[in-house]
C-alpha cells in the first residue's frame, strides 16, 4: 500500500481513537490531512485505492465521498496503525470470550436466531477493561466489533 494510504489509515485510526471510538467524517479527515500541505491531496482516490479489507466502502454523493460519511477501518485496517495493539489484542480477546460464552449458550424460544446477548459492561468485567485509566477503552472495542458485524446496537450477538 502506498503511503498516502497509510497516512489516510493513521489519520482515521487517531481521530476514532482521539475521539472515544467515533468514526470521521470523510470532510474531517480530508481537511486534517491538507491542512498543512502546499499540494493537496485528493483524499477521494486515495481512499478509492484503499483495499475494503482495511476500509468499508464509503457512500458516494455524484461521484464523490458524501463529505458527512463515515470513514471506517475494519480490523486490519486498525492492525495497521501506530498505536492500535492494545485495541487489536482487546477486540481478539473479546471474539475468543465470546466464542467461549457461544459455545454454552442455549438462546430461549422467542430470541432464536438472535446470537447471544453481550453488553459492553459485561465485557468490560471479563476482560478487565482499565476503565479508570482509560474509560473510552470499551467504547472502541464496541465500535471495531460493530464494524466487523460482530455485535449490533440491541446487545445480540
Amino acid at each position: 500500500m502506498r503511503r498516502t494510504g497509510q497516512e489516510v489509515m493513521q489519520a482515521t485510526y487517531t481521530w476514532f481513537r482521539d475521539h472515544s471510538g467515533e468514526w470521521p467524517h470523510f470532510d474531517g479527515i480530508d481537511r486534517r490531512l491538507n491542512r498543512y500541505r502546499d499540494k493537496p491531496l485528493d483524499t477521494a482516490r486515495i481512499i478509492r485505492r484503499i483495499p475494503q479489507r482495511y476500509l468499508k466502502p464509503l457512500n458516494y454523493i455524484d461521484g464523490r465521498p458524501d463529505p458527512a460519511g463515515k470513514v471506517v477501518l475494519r480490523l486490519e485496517g486498525v492492525a495497521r496503525c501506530q498505536g492500535s495493539d492494545d485495541d487489536v489484542n482487546r477486540f481478539m480477546a473479546a471474539l475468543r470470550l465470546m466464542a467461549q460464552k457461544d459455545r454454552s449458550y442455549d438462546p430461549p424460544p422467542d430470541k432464536i436466531g438472535c446470537g447471544i446477548p453481550i453488553s459492553a459492561q459485561w465485557l468490560a468485567i471479563e476482560l478487565e477493561l482499565p476503565l479508570m485509566s482509560e474509560p473510552h477503552s470499551i467504547r472502541r472495542l464496541v465500535a471495531l466489533l460493530e464494524t466487523e458485524d460482530l455485535v449490533s446496537s440491541d446487545e445480540y450477538a
